[in-house]
């Protein structure tokens, strides 16, 4: 969110499930905030960089790829990405 603000989890939780979707080819059905990036979604690589990029531009936040992965399940995601959106 470039206006100065801060995005609500919620939004977060929409754009990541958003992009997910949208970007990785992923139906929205599967998307929950249990799901986990290796073993329920299993997305090529190359999806996952289109979302990260897409994430640090909606966002407005820098990401590390590797503690996205370490995090794996989606709802530790969203409070990974909500903190990194409070901490610019």
């Amino acid at each position: 969110m470039k206006n100065g603000s801060s995005p609500s989890k919620e939004h977060v939780r929409e754009v990541l499930f958003r992009l997910l979707s949208e970007i990785g080819q992923i139906p929205p059905d599967r998307l929950t905030r249990g799901a986990c990036m290796d073993d329920s979604l299993r997305m090529e690589s190359v999806a996952f960089i289109e979302i990260q990029v897409a994430l640090e531009e909606e966002l407005d936040i820098e990401i590390d790829p590797v503690e996205i992965l370490e995090l794996n399940e989606l709802n530790a995601i969203i409070e990974y990405l909500y903190e990194r959106t409070r901490v610019g």
